[in-house]
């Protein structure tokens, strides 16, 4: 097996890119805890101020090692964007994809399945956090029962630095 990392190009100053691409074809080698394979490519660019980020995501076969069974024709793509913006420069995160043929079972004690779907999210992690994630899913089974549908979630937490402090600080 023959695991790579590759970068080039450079990032910095306005204009120029660098370029990256991790292939792992079997992730248990790197941790036992997973199983499958994965390939990850993408860019960063803009300048030290405001960087940008986009990548691309490919797992096949992706499951836990302590699952029942994963399910080899599995495939999750994932593609998006990561930039700090504004003058206070706050990260934020575009995501879209697709499952295909992916096992619930392979992730834990579930139900085994077939889940076919298209997934979109994005998130703002600022003071005031903001998420959504809404999910598309074409014919699927969940055990032996059909599954289709849409699903939408949204997340906004308004959080200031002294709750976050009490609150996290308590949680040792």
């Amino acid at each position: 097996l023959v695991y790579s990392a590759s970068i080039s190009g450079n990032f910095g100053a306005e204009g120029e890119q660098l370029r990256w691409r991790i292939d792992a074809p079997q992730l248990s080698a790197l941790t036992p805890q997973l199983t499958g394979a994965a390939t990850a490519s993408g860019t960063v660019s803009g300048s030290l101020a405001a960087p940008r980020g986009n990548f691309e995501l490919d797992a096949s076969a992706l499951a836990l090692s302590a699952a029942r069974h994963a399910n080899p024709a599995s495939r999750i793509h994932a593609s998006g964007t990561l930039a700090l913006s504004g003058k206070q420069r706050i990260p934020g995160l575009t995501l879209q994809g697709t499952l295909q043929q992916v096992d619930p079972a392979a992730f834990g004690s579930l139900q085994g399945g077939s889940i076919q779907a298209g997934f979109s999210a994005e998130a703002r992690l600022a003071s005031d956090w903001r998420a959504s994630l809404s999910m598309q899913l074409q014919p699927s089974t969940f055990g032996s029962a059909p599954l289709s549908g849409r699903a939408a979630l949204q997340l906004f937490v308004e959080a200031h630095e002294h709750f976050l402090r009490n609150v996290f600080g308590q949680m040792r």
